[in-house]
């Protein structure tokens, strides 16, 4: 079973994307925020949708940090234009 990381501070965009996959049978691992993310960290995820725009670390803080020790496919999610 694939598994990704959902990383969004936003209730309602996390919870559209979880139902979206998990209705495809792909396990959804979510985190609110940057450090949340960070705390997945040694965990295996085949791919990470991780939002720009968050409290405490950003989504390029947070890729940064991620790409030390893995290199998972990232996909940023944003309202920025």
């Amino acid at each position: 079973m694939y598994r990704i990381l959902v990383v969004e501070d936003d209730y309602l965009i996390r919870d559209f994307i979880k139902v979206y996959f998990e209705s495809r049978e792909i396990k959804v691992i979510e985190a609110t925020d940057g450090l949340e993310a960070i705390q997945q960290i040694n965990e295996n995820f085949d791919l990470v949708l991780l939002d720009i725009m968050m409290p405490h670390l950003n989504g390029y803080e947070v890729c940064e940090k991620l790409r030390v020790k893995k290199q998972t496919p990232i996909i940023f999610i944003s309202a920025l234009s």
